[in-house]
């Protein structure tokens, strides 16, 4: 960081970002900047969803079990 600045130095060969930063060029007079930063969103566990998910399968095998006991025609 330089002031409120945050400038990128390029990445050593053999990590992760070499491959993703390899086509900027790190060595010209404007030095690459880094302007944002996104980080993940808070989110709720996916385990939440089971219990609506496993009612509403409940539901719809319900409904099913009468076709099961009823004749076609």
């Amino acid at each position: 960081p330089e002031g409120e600045v945050v400038k990128l130095d390029e990445p050593f060969p053999g990590t992760p970002y070499f491959e993703t930063l390899g086509e900027f060029d790190f060595y010209m007079d404007q030095p690459v900047e880094i302007k944002s930063v996104q980080t993940a969103a808070e989110r709720m566990p996916k385990q939440v969803f089971y219990l609506p998910a496993l009612l509403l399968l409940g539901f719809v095998i319900m409904l099913q079990r009468r076709r099961q006991t009823q004749p076609a025609f």
